[in-house]
């Protein structure tokens, strides 16, 4: 009786082994990961003015700071961006346009226009400058008609390209960003744009543009003149040498919102603000996003901008070579990894264990000593 209750005890010490050191494993790696998650410093984190807004990393995605990211918005005239980018991955500078009847939807006294001529002709170029640096109403329409087809056709185009870089909160209806209930987004789906369209040379040329003149046409007597609307792009009380693009938007659904692009020692910053009250709240927030952002380091662990087009990549490569890939994840993230290795080394020595008291046992009774 008395190597029976030994025999159990030594059962009982292999089957806790078992299961109390791997929950003690994955409560550690679960209180790392914590402290990693929470090791930004976020004591000077901006209170912004404007209902939603955020800040990331062009290059990385990283998301230094954001204010209801998710929430979905009326963007007005940043909707533009995604006009541009669609349209320049779908056309060329080149093109010579006939401008389409309808572009007179798109002006008046109280729309943004640059007063194109139904039948006047005009180039794609010109048409994606004057749409930034004059928000030309009428020239996203234009544009809208060539590439498309139609509004409706372009419109179509413009959901597939933010559903593929990763919008999920967006449904755009216009190719302008005039007032419709229909048009909305985010600040992440806007970054997510701005994102693509940042690593676009031929689009970074208009974004980044701070003047252009428009020239005389058959239909068009005299040449206009424009200037970036953007006041941290020129000489302002806003003005911000590190500013490199950006575009401005305002209706009275959106209230005001602006999208900017800032470079600095070697990184790329994206800061998008909607429904901002005034100048005062968007540039105001602006710059305490960029501030704040280029002060801080890169973090890993930090919430990033996804874009699915990204993703493939990553699988494809890791298709082309596993091993490669799968040594450089393990050697990268840490405890994770951690835990299914010492699950398997004590579940292994738990096994053990009762092997050796099992055969102990089978000896022991052959012996005669157990009843």
């Amino acid at each position: 009786m008395k190597i029976e209750k030994i025999t159990c005890a030594l059962l009982s010490v292999g089957l806790l082994a078992c299961m109390a050191l791997p929950v003690q494993a994955k409560s550690t790696s679960t209180k790392q990961q914590s402290a990693s998650a929470g090791a930004a410093d976020t004591s000077g984190a901006p209170a912004l003015a404007c209902a939603t807004g955020l800040v990331a990393d062009a290059d990385t995605g990283q998301i230094y700071y954001q204010k209801d990211m998710h929430n979905r918005m009326y963007p007005a005239s940043i909707t533009k961006i995604l006009t541009a980018l669609v349209s320049v991955e779908n056309g060329d500078p080149s093109d010579v346009i006939t401008v389409p009847q309808d572009v007179t939807q798109a002006q008046g006294s109280s729309v943004a226009n640059i007063a194109l001529v139904p039948g006047d002709t005009i180039t794609m170029e010109q048409l994606e400058y004057t749409m930034f640096l004059a928000s030309a109403n009428d020239s996203a329409i234009a544009i809208a008609d060539h590439i498309g087809g139609s509004v409706s056709g372009f419109v179509d185009m413009m959901n597939q390209k933010a559903t593929a870089l990763g919008a999920k909160d967006s449904h755009f209806s216009t190719p302008n960003g005039l007032p419709d209930p229909n048009n909305y987004t985010s600040a992440y789906d806007m970054a997510l744009i701005t994102r693509a369209a940042a690593q676009n040379p031929t689009l970074m040329r208009y974004f980044s543009a701070r003047s252009f003149t428009l020239p005389v046409s058959a239909l068009r007597k005299g040449a206009q003149s424009f200037t970036t609307l953007h006041k941290m792009m020129k000489k302002t009380a806003y003005y911000d040498a590190d500013v490199e693009a950006g575009k401005t938007g305002w209706e009275t659904m959106s209230g005001n919102t602006l999208v900017t692009v800032a470079q600095k020692n070697g990184r790329t910053l994206i800061a998008v603000v909607l429904d901002g009250a005034n100048s005062e709240a968007i540039y105001g927030d602006t710059r305490h996003l960029l501030d704040y952002a280029f002060a801080q380091p890169a973090d890993p662990t930090a919430d990033k901008l996804e874009t699915p087009q990204v993703k493939a990549e990553a699988t494809a490569a890791v298709a082309a070579n596993p091993s490669r890939q799968a040594a450089k994840m393990q050697s990268s993230s840490g405890a994770r990894w951690s835990v299914p290795t010492e699950m398997l080394a004590v579940t292994c020595l738990g096994l053990l264990i009762c092997t050796v008291v099992a055969l102990v046992c089978w000896r022991v009774r052959r012996r005669g000593f157990l009843d």
